[in-house]
């Protein structure tokens, strides 16, 4: 398995220091979905996700890299 970041508007995979590629298997392999969202946080990259890539992509999980400000609050959603 591969954990790498996407960006969801133009598809393309992060490869490092500002380069992406549309090309998974060249993307920066960062080993576990914790680094990659550490690594989106403090570079404040936003609209990503993370995703683990399995050799067959039918078994790809995708994941939220980064806060949504759409999402409502615990708070907001029980009023």
């Amino acid at each position: 398995m591969r954990v790498v970041l996407q960006q969801i508007a133009t598809k393309l995979y992060f490869q490092g220091e500002g380069k992406w590629t549309v090309d998974p298997g060249e993307a920066c392999n960062f080993g576990s979905s914790l680094k990659a969202v550490d690594y989106c946080l403090s570079q404040k990259m936003t609209d990503v996700e993370v995703v683990l890539k399995f050799s067959e992509p039918k078994y790809d999980i995708r994941l939220s890299a980064t806060p949504s400000h759409k999402r409502k609050s615990l708070g907001e959603r029980h009023r």
